[in-house]
């Protein structure tokens, strides 16, 4: 699958997706990114929050306290992996949606995930049809696959994220 990697905040936060998908700022604060169908959506934000104690809302704690905002979310199971210096929680419910392409209610799924090093938080949503897990979900474990958080050391250019560095 043909990529193309979306880097924010000059290198604190990247990402992967397909080449097909598009990126639009929300007049919210995140960005929403579209696949070409425009079948599902993935909604991203981050922030450098202040340090939080050991111990006190951990990734986990944060998402279900974030869940609990939404009414198809609040109870949903959250799962939390260590990935190097990365944490992520991440949750998976079910729920109903209006589809205007097909003028009736379907069955949806939302994955809402932070993810969090210390220094930056993201936060991901995705929103997909049942009927297009088979695409949508590896689309979702690419993406999350292929997120990272920096450290504060941001790029001076785009040029010089070793996505656009010369082989050699």
């Amino acid at each position: 699958m043909a990529e193309k990697i979306l880097i924010l905040d000059r290198g604190n936060v990247e990402l992967a997706l397909p080449r097909d998908w598009t990126v639009k700022p929300d007049p919210a604060g995140f960005l929403r990114l579209e696949d070409g169908t425009e079948e599902c959506l993935l909604e991203a934000s981050y922030m450098a929050p202040p340090p939080i104690p050991p111990g006190e809302f951990d990734v986990s704690e944060r998402l279900r306290r974030v869940l609990e905002t939404s009414p198809d979310g609040r109870g949903a199971p959250v799962t939390r992996v260590d990935r190097g210096d990365l944490r992520l929680a991440w949750a998976d419910y079910p729920y109903e949606s209006d589809d205007p392409k097909r003028g009736r209610r379907r069955p949806a799924r939302g994955r809402w995930l932070i993810a969090e090093n210390g220094r930056f938080q993201a936060l991901l949503t995705f929103y997909y049809w049942v009927d297009d897990a088979a695409w949508a979900v590896p689309a979702w474990e690419r993406i999350v696959a292929t997120l990272r958080l920096g450290f504060g050391e941001q790029l001076r250019s785009p040029l010089e994220h070793w996505s656009m560095r010369e082989p050699g």
